[in-house]
């Protein structure tokens, strides 16, 4: 493939999606975010810090069990504030947005730590606590 053709692609068809995101998430009001932690000792201990974003009905509606978007960064340090701003566009969706913070991996800082057995355990633990739909 033409090396030109994936950056006039990325002018055609990202570009204008990137703006539109862009132009949502500047004009979506602030949104309360929760933090939890979950740290379990596997082979190693590892703690995932998450940020979760509830559904604006979630503490109305007390029957209502609501999806889950889990949403998985890069590399890199990822602070909450940052992570904040990155899952912003995504609150908008009506469902409960986890965000878990990557730990530092041994193998440099932009590299990912993602540990499947211990993101299962993130998933178990808020699915615990709160009213996540299994089915979706």
């Amino acid at each position: 493939m033409n090396r030109r053709v994936l950056p006039d692609i990325w002018r055609l068809i990202g570009c204008p999606i990137v703006i539109v995101l862009l132009a949502a998430a500047s004009s979506i009001k602030a949104q309360d975010f929760q933090e939890h932690t979950v740290k379990r000792t596997l082979s190693t201990t590892l703690s995932y810090q998450c940020i979760i974003s509830l559904p604006a009905e979630y503490e109305s509606d007390s029957e209502k069990a609501w999806p889950m978007v889990f949403y998985l960064h890069g590399g890199g340090q990822k602070t909450p504030q940052r992570l904040k701003e990155m899952i912003q566009p995504f609150t908008q969706v009506q469902a409960i947005v986890v965000a878990p913070i990557c730990p530092l991996s041994d193998d440099g800082p932009n590299l990912t730590n993602w540990d499947w057995k211990m993101l299962g355990e993130v998933v178990r633990e808020l699915g615990g606590k709160y009213r996540i739909d299994p089915e979706r």
